[in-house]
């Protein structure tokens, strides 16, 4: 009769035994098989992240040109401009005609430098914002993605 005690035990520890390995290694794989899932999220994140900072760098070239065109016909405009009135007050007949060719120009010259530098300020203030938002986007779904993760 002890025997089969001792027999009954041991199935009985057996059995638990196994129980415990099985509930250990299940939890294991549960717990790696979410760290998987988790560096998968990280690195899609970061690949993201590296997308949109391509693609903020691409804008802001793309932009930066074209201000730096812009900003060059103005300067060809303001050369040939400067040189038609240098015409002009080199081919007066009077010295009040080439006073008047000259503040004509300086007003001139003024208006359309203020016109421009507002101009200017504003293509650039828009081309910033541009050029950035791909990575106020990222950043925002990195936020929502971590305030989703936060426990409550």
């Amino acid at each position: 009769m002890s025997k089969a005690k001792t027999t009954a035990g041991q199935s009985s520890s057996k059995t638990s035994g196994d129980t415990g390995f099985k509930a250990g290694t299940d939890a294991f794989k549960a717990g790696f098989e979410k760290a998987v899932a988790a560096q998968a999220d990280v690195l899609e994140t970061a690949k993201d992240n590296v997308q949109a900072y391509v693609q903020a760098a691409a804008i802001a070239s793309q932009n930066a040109e074209t201000l730096n065109n812009e900003f060059y016909a103005f300067t060809k405009q303001s050369f040939d401009d400067s040189v038609n009135a240098a015409q002009a007050i080199f081919g007066a007949k009077s010295v009040q005609e080439a006073f008047e060719a000259q503040g004509e120009f300086v007003r001139n010259a003024f208006e359309s430098w203020t016109a421009e530098l507002t101009r200017f300020n504003t293509a650039a203030t828009d081309a910033a914002k541009e050029s950035l938002a791909p990575l106020q986007d990222r950043f925002q779904a990195v936020v929502a993605k971590a305030q989703a993760a936060a426990p409550v």
